[in-house]
């Protein structure tokens, strides 16, 4: 008998944010995801800043990566992603760019954020 293996979201914790200005309080969900494979995963070799391209593999990540945050939506209600920050590299944008799931989601992408 095969075992059905469950998709688990890699990395979800809950934040609280203080506004300075009006100093109320809110809790906001915060996703942290690596971005989906490519070529020089699968070679081994470390990429750093290199702008690399996902491959079919990461193409298929980035599908079920859709697909988990889609269930994981509907047991939440009233909760959707509003907001995805990116590096500007390629791996990281499309990764971004794949797990959207509606219109009203933004995306941010920053230089800044390679380091992360």
């Amino acid at each position: 008998r095969r075992r059905r293996r469950r998709r688990r979201i890699p990395f979800m914790t809950t934040v609280r944010v203080t506004k300075k200005k009006t100093k109320k309080t809110k809790v906001v969900r915060v996703l942290l995801l690596r971005h989906a494979k490519t070529g020089h995963n699968a070679l081994g070799i470390i990429q750093g800043q290199l702008d690399t391209e996902v491959n079919l593999e990461g193409s298929t990540q980035i599908e079920g990566l859709r697909e988990t945050l889609q269930k994981k939506m509907m047991t939440m209600p009233k909760k959707n992603i509003r907001k995805i920050f990116t590096s500007d590299l390629r791996r990281c944008s499309e990764t971004a760019r794949g797990m959207m799931m509606m219109k009203t989601t933004t995306t941010t992408t920053s230089r800044a954020k390679k380091d992360i």
